[in-house]
């Protein structure tokens, strides 16, 4: 009786199946297109972290003094890292932007530090610390531009966040509910099963695999349909940005697809080991639930 309550299950309910696996489709393909927004984001607020510098030019110093230097800079608060860049790499950069020779005059520039700032800096604090150091011969320090640079990535942050938050929500919801109705809509079948003394166990399990299965097919889909679009998208802003460069860590995107298709499969047996258990009490009884 239970290989006929799978084969009527399917064919009875085969419309049902079938948007069931075009709407995770769509819900799978939504989320992929967010998640590759939402990383575009944070690189281009990562890009935009970098930006918030300040450049110290040094006095003559020797080696050991430059390493000491640095030593002082990185214990100062507000500063995340920093770049060393010789006055000789400086002067040679210049030559190649300007196109002329200056081997032959003596060298205009200092050796400098690219300074990157935390999020949390307070620039008057670092501003009156450098003005102290001896070993520094003049700095570059926009304070408006980094005020501007560091508000507008807090902001960045946030949207980030909230993006990740509302995307994560909304998939885990549309699944959720999407599992739910099609379980829901083999009431029927479901009453036929346990009438001819299928056990719940099996019902459960054979549901479990039931939505692996959609699960798996709509998430292959999906990667198709957005690979595809993804390519036509980057193809078209091209076209009107010739100098788009997508920034992208195809890793971190792959990771983030696998943990979708996880989390997907453990979200469907809580359903139907655990959400779906007062449904099916209510269904068929305390004592049939219990086998």
């Amino acid at each position: 009786m239970q290989n006929k309550f799978r084969y009527t299950n399917l064919i009875s309910n085969f419309s049902t199946l079938i948007s069931a696996l075009i709407t995770l489709t769509i819900v799978f393909t939504l989320t992929f297109a967010s998640v590759f927004g939402i990383l575009s984001l944070k690189e281009y607020n990562t890009q935009a972290e970098n930006r918030n510098q300040i450049i110290i030019y040094l006095n003559d110093l020797d080696a050991n003094e430059k390493k000491d230097f640095s030593k002082k800079l990185l214990e100062l608060p507000g500063i995340s890292s920093i770049r060393y860049e010789s006055k000789e790499l400086a002067i040679k950069a210049l030559i190649l932007e300007l196109g002329i020779n200056l081997s032959e005059n003596e060298n205009p520039l200092n050796d400098a530090f690219y300074v990157y700032l935390k999020k949390d800096v307070n620039l008057d604090h670092l501003k009156e610390s450098l003005v102290n150091m001896t070993e520094i011969s003049a700095f570059d320090f926009r304070t408006n531009a980094i005020q501007n640079g560091l508000k507008f990535n807090e902001d960045m942050s946030s949207f980030v966040r909230n993006a990740t938050i509302v995307m994560a929500l909304f998939t885990i919801l549309m699944i959720y509910n999407i599992i739910k109705f099609s379980i829901k809509s083999k009431n029927d079948e479901i009453i036929k099963a346990i009438n001819s003394n299928t056990k719940v166990s099996t019902l459960k399990r054979f549901f479990f695999i039931e939505e692996f299965i959609q699960i798996t097919i709509s998430f292959i889909l999906a990667i198709v349909l957005y690979g595809n679009i993804k390519l036509r998208v980057i193809d078209n802003i091209n076209l009107i940005i010739p100098t788009y460069n997508l920034q992208v860590s195809q890793f971190k995107e792959v990771m983030v697809i696998i943990l979708i298709y996880v989390i997907s499969i453990v979200l469907a047996a809580f359903i139907n080991y655990i959400s779906m258990h007062r449904y099916f009490k209510k269904t068929i009884g305390d004592s049939n639930v219990s086998e």
